[in-house]
């Protein structure tokens, strides 16, 4: 790999955060990755990648961020968030529901740790929303539909 390669990654996006910070001052995304996407995870952390392939119900995800801002070589670097299209590539705006599929696009680099042999690390880049879930509207399993029926018709009590 040279100084600075591009990975793109498929799956099924959540906890996607490109219109403000999580806790920690990062945009970030996770993704459930297909199985050439884990190839290419498994392959980057041959190479020293630190993220976390882990496993659910729904399969293997792993989290990748993009920090608002970072101390390089002793100065401070903003980074803007991370770009989101559609797929016909036109600006994406809205709020991405957990499943949606997409895209991740990854900046992949080089770096030396204070300790220890070098690694490689991912910045989010990108992402392009594919088939969208929309925000809030993730699909119940039949059970869950049924222990919920009756509720949304509820009077609030206030």
């Amino acid at each position: 790999m040279s100084k600075t390669d591009y990975v793109i990654i498929s799956g099924k996006l959540s906890w996607v955060f490109t219109d403000k910070l999580d806790e920690f001052g990062n945009w970030k995304a996770t993704i459930h990755p297909n199985a050439e996407g884990v190839s290419k995870i498994m392959e980057l952390q041959k190479l020293g990648l630190k993220n976390v392939l882990s496993k659910d119900d729904d399969g293997y995800k792993i989290t990748f961020r993009r920090p608002q801002n970072k101390k390089i070589k002793g100065e401070i670097r903003g980074f803007a968030p991370p770009e989101v299209m559609d797929k016909d590539g036109k600006a994406f705006k809205d709020l991405i529901g957990n499943g949606s599929d997409g895209h991740i696009k990854l900046e992949v680099y080089g770096y030396k740790p204070p300790v220890g042999s070098p690694a490689k690390a991912a910045r989010l880049l990108a992402i392009r929303v594919d088939n969208l879930v929309p925000y809030g509207k993730e699909s119940y399993t039949d059970e869950q539909t049924e222990a919920l029926s009756g509720l949304a018709e509820q009077k609030p009590l206030f």
